[in-house]
Formats: structure tokens, C-alpha cells, sequence
């Protein structure tokens, strides 16, 4: 057996005991929504610098994560399972 086999399982068991059921329910408030309003917001506007909320700068957290979220809302649609995404990648 390959070198890279046992660790290649164990990340593809936790990718999809982390991803089952991403988008089975809708988004916990307030951190969720928030969230994944400020990375739609980003996606909207184009401003990938500032993140903001309601259109005032949101610097609560880094950039980097909204971003993420941004990306995969962009290239998977906007739903529950998209704004999770990048936390359960992250979390594998």
C-alpha cells in the first residue's frame, strides 16, 4: 500500500463525515446569517479589501474567512450548504 493511502483516507472519512448534511437546515443565528451576509455582500460589491455588513466595515474577524465563504457562494450558488462549505474544509 501506497505512503500516502492511510492519510488520504482518513482526510476524504473526515471530509465527508464533515460535509453530510451541510445544507439540511437553514443558517444559526446570529453568527451564521451574519456570516454569510457579509461574505455575500463582498461577492456583490466586488470589495474583496474591507469586509462590511449592512455596507459599514466589519473587522470582527479576518478577512480570509469571508472570503472563503465568498469564493464558494460564488462557485456553488448561494445556499446553507455553500456558507458551510468552507468551515468544514477548513475544519478537515
Amino acid at each position: 500500500m501506497p505512503r500516502y493511502a492511510l492519510p488520504l483516507l482518513a482526510v476524504l472519512v473526515s471530509a465527508v463525515t464533515l460535509g453530510y448534511g451541510l445544507g439540511a437546515y437553514p443558517l444559526l443565528q446570529p453568527d451564521e446569517g451574519r456570516n454569510a451576509e457579509v461574505a455575500r455582500e463582498m461577492l456583490a460589491s466586488g470589495a474583496w479589501l474591507v469586509p462590511t455588513y449592512n455596507g459599514l466595515p466589519y473587522l470582527d474577524k479576518p478577512a480570509f474567512f469571508f472570503k472563503a465563504v465568498a469564493v464558494s457562494l460564488g462557485l456553488f450558488g448561494q445556499s446553507e450548504a455553500a456558507a458551510r462549505l468552507p468551515s468544514a474544509a477548513f475544519a478537515a
